[in-house]
């Protein structure tokens, strides 16, 4: 399975951009693959919860078009201060992904 692998600092800030956003910061020149990321595709919880944190997905796009996803928690209230990627060493690995329509049923009140 093809990984990216991004400084944590950046995977950081990329976790604080709201999606879709097609302008990302280029102030990291220094680290080359940070410089293939193009967009920031998806940042959204994604229903599940821990005790103190919930769970989010973070989707990027690189300029050759792939997309790359990783999770990260945040935390639930102002008392867990927990930081996106905080705690997951100094490279962020993503691993590649690909959009899949999903169907879903969804209930509307009927009208009399």
């Amino acid at each position: 399975m093809p990984t990216l692998k991004l400084p944590n600092r950046f995977a950081r800030d990329l976790a604080g951009v709201e999606a879709p956003r097609t302008t990302i910061g280029y102030y990291w020149e220094e680290f080359q693959p940070a410089n293939t990321v193009t967009e920031v595709v998806e940042n959204r919880h994604t229903g599940e919860e821990k005790r103190w944190t919930s769970i989010h997905e973070l989707v990027i796009k690189t300029k050759d078009g792939a997309l790359w996803r990783s999770l990260y928690e945040q935390g639930l209230t102002e008392y867990q201060d927990v930081e996106p990627f905080e705690y997951e060493g100094d490279l962020i690995e993503f691993t590649q992904v690909k959009p899949v329509p999903v169907e879903h049923i969804e209930y509307q009140a009927v009208a009399d």
